[in-house]
Parts: C-alpha cells; structure tokens; sequence
C-alpha cells in the first residue's frame, strides 16, 4: 500500500465522510486538545484513528482508537503499522467507532454540561 499525503483544500461533508473511510487512517498526534472533533467526526464515520494518549483522547477515544504514546514516534509507527495490517484490529476500529461516536448526540452533551453547571454553580 502507497503511502502519500494530497491536498485537497475544502470538501463537502460528505466527501469528508467518504474520505474518513477510506483512508488508512487519520492521524491525531497531539500534545494537547480540547475535545479533538475531528476524531470524533472520523469514527463517526467509520474511519480508523491513530491517536496519542492525551487525556482528551483517553478519556473520550479509548476503544474507538488505537492510541500511542504522545511524542514517542516509535510507539506512532507501531500503532500505524497495527492499523494499516491487523485485518481485525481495523475491523473492530471501523465497526465500533460509529456505536462509540453516537453517544455524543446534541442532547447528552446538553444534559452533561447543565449537569456540570449545576454542581459547579451557587446553590440557591
């Protein structure tokens, strides 16, 4: 399989989605973030990630992506090497990542953040 990186400047969502899929993998080599939506967007869809440990991947990500440990570009290859070979390792990762992507509706993360603010705010 070529390896080979092409810019394709602005797409459709659904030429992002289709591109999410059919890419080896998407990688997320981050040494800090917020929530990482691309990630989300990627599993959403069916794509594979490679994602480095931060919390925010650890924490949201774990199972949905092959995960590595940030900055260490040995254990990167090897989880690149994992998800481009490991026929059922890239099976599970394409299956599970929209059932783990569909908990992150509009209204979960409306109930959770009122849920946050509640306990967080003065009580009345």
């Amino acid at each position: 399989m070529p390896a080979f990186v092409r810019r394709l400047g602005r797409v459709s969502n659904s030429e992002l989605a289709a591109l999410y899929r059919a890419a080896g993998a998407l990688l997320a080599p981050s040494y800090g973030e917020g929530f990482d939506l691309p990630v989300l967007e990627a599993v959403a869809c069916g794509g594979v990630v490679v994602a480095s440990d931060i919390p925010v991947h650890v924490e949201h990500y774990k199972g949905a992506v092959e995960l590595f440990v940030r900055g260490d570009a040995d254990s990167l290859a090897e989880a690149c090497i994992r998800v481009l070979t490991d026929d059922s390792r890239i099976a599970a990762l394409r299956s599970g990542g929209p059932r783990h992507a569909a908990r992150f509706t509009w209204q979960e993360c409306t109930r959770r953040h009122i849920e946050l603010w509640q306990q967080v705010g003065p009580s009345s």
